[in-house]
């Protein structure tokens, strides 16, 4: 018995299968540990929508990052107008987008530098008479400065 330990020892295949089982438990661990990570920031951006007071985050406002999306006209105040220079369709229909504009149609700026990168402005749509129909992020380069409102 002993030799043949010795023999499996000596051509190294008891090494081999020690080693083998090593580098499947680790391979196990990493990918627990990158699961975890996931579901961790999974959660994490979620509290941003949900939870979590919007003004914590990132130090924005809470009209920036809101608990329930909606894109109800708030009584924010508009910084300038500007005019839409391109309308992107039913590609951009999110949960804050800002939709069912025209090219040339006027909208109020009501805050600046949203979102991803700081590419979105939080703008108001309004209807006929000047009263305000909806509210949500635009990209800001579809968008021409009008007027200084103040």
């Amino acid at each position: 018995m002993f030799a043949a330990a010795k023999h499996s020892w000596a051509n190294g295949s008891l090494l081999i299968g020690v080693g083998g089982l090593a580098t499947f438990v680790a391979g196990v661990g990493l990918v627990m540990m990158e699961d975890e990570t996931k579901l961790r920031k999974e959660a994490s951006s979620q509290d941003r929508w949900q939870g979590v007071a919007p003004s914590s985050v990132d130090g924005r406002s809470k009209s920036s990052l809101p608990a329930t999306p909606s894109n109800a006209p708030t009584s924010d105040p508009v910084m300038y107008r500007a005019t839409v220079n391109k309308v992107l369709g039913a590609a951009f229909d999110g949960p804050v987008a800002l939709k069912n504009l025209s090219p040339g149609q006027e909208v109020g700026v009501v805050e600046e530098g949203l979102g991803p990168k700081q590419r979105y402005h939080r703008a108001r749509s309004f209807g006929a008479d000047d009263k305000p129909l909806m509210e949500g992020w635009y990209p800001k380069e579809f968008l021409d400065r009008v007027e200084v409102t103040k």
